[in-house]
């Protein structure tokens, strides 16, 4: 997998990209990280919330775990 930094609510990302450097964004959600180490969270953001640098590169990182998040009510 290739991720670029970028900027989630104020704080340093890494988002996954495909081999062209596109956002993988199916849905127009996107996986983030907050780190680069192996087994790192991953969260999905929405695309319109994360911002990318002009000159951003791609950079592969050790496989992460996508995150456990508690379900809600609503989505029972």
């Amino acid at each position: 997998m290739a991720w670029v930094r970028a900027v989630f609510r104020d704080k340093t990302v890494w988002a996954e990209v495909d081999s062209l450097g596109r956002p993988c964004a199916p849905d127009r959600k996107i996986p983030i990280r907050f780190g680069p180490a192996e087994g790192a969270k991953i969260y999905l953001a929405g695309l319109d919330n994360v911002r990318f640098a002009d000159d951003c590169r791609a950079e592969h990182l050790p496989p992460g775990a996508v995150a456990d998040l508690p379900r809600t009510a609503a989505a029972a």
